[in-house]
């Protein structure tokens, strides 16, 4: 499958306000955002197939915050880390791609460097948290095996009176690719599936 190139984040801060917070600009190429190995059709809001609505946030915690979520886990978010003040709800002007949209970082006042994780979640959900307890859409996030990328970065804020600039580390941010997250009984169920074929086979 051919790498789209995707993405251009710029970290900046809010000119002439000694109380500016920074902001994260945010858009995609084309085929960036997927499903089932297709381009989310466009829409404001866009649709992921029948899991509804789409939604994506830049979350921002302290440079150098642990994120709980790995390339093949999903996980809730500790209170250290902030939602963005826009969740972007748009797909346009064509399949896949996220039109351009600022973000403002409620977690680092200016000047400051902001740890920055991009996620994605369906549904009426107005926070990570909320949906992925819900356990009921697709979601996908940066860093993971299908969406590849970077899990979190650091980001520069401006400073009040200056715009502080910083493209992320290259290949930090490939695709958002959704996918659905097992219920934990899921997990349960298929570790006792997988004891009791251990003990059968013992004891033939």
């Amino acid at each position: 499958m051919k790498k789209v190139l995707l993405a251009t984040f710029i970290a900046g801060g809010l000119v002439a306000s000694a109380y500016a917070q920074g902001q994260i600009q945010f858009s995609t190429g084309p085929g960036a955002v997927l499903f089932n190995g297709a381009s989310l059709p466009t829409g404001n809001p866009a649709s992921v197939g029948t899991y509804g609505e789409l939604n994506i946030a830049a979350y921002a915690a302290t440079a150098g915050t642990a994120l709980p979520l790995t390339a093949t886990a999903a996980a809730a978010l500790p209170s250290a880390w902030v939602e963005s003040t826009t969740v972007e709800h748009a797909i346009a002007p064509l399949p896949g791609a996220v039109p351009g949209t600022t973000w403002t970082d409620n977690a680092v006042g200016p000047g400051g460097t902001a740890q920055v994780e991009i996620l994605a979640w369906t549904g009426t959900f107005g926070d990570w948290n909320s949906a992925l307890a819900a356990g009921t859409g697709l979601f996908a996030w940066t860093g993971s095996a299908l969406s590849g990328g970077q899990l979190s970065w650091s980001q520069l804020t401006g400073n009040g009176n200056t715009v502080a600039a910083q493209v992320p580390p290259s290949g930090a941010v490939n695709q958002l690719v959704f996918q659905t997250i097992p219920e934990p009984s899921t997990f349960a169920l298929a570790g006792l599936g997988a004891v009791a074929l251990l003990i059968f086979r013992r004891r033939k």
